[in-house]
């Protein structure tokens, strides 16, 4: 059975990694928004 702490450190760094992903695409989005507005 995996202790409970572990399944939580899990989750949490799931957790960790989607916002790392949002925000990595959310920074995209803007990179493409500046170059919109440039061109």
């Amino acid at each position: 059975m995996i202790s409970p702490v572990a399944v939580n450190i899990c989750r949490a760094s799931a957790n960790a990694m989607a916002e790392c992903v949002r925000a990595e695409k959310n920074s995209e989005d803007i990179n493409r928004f500046e170059r919109v507005k440039r061109a």
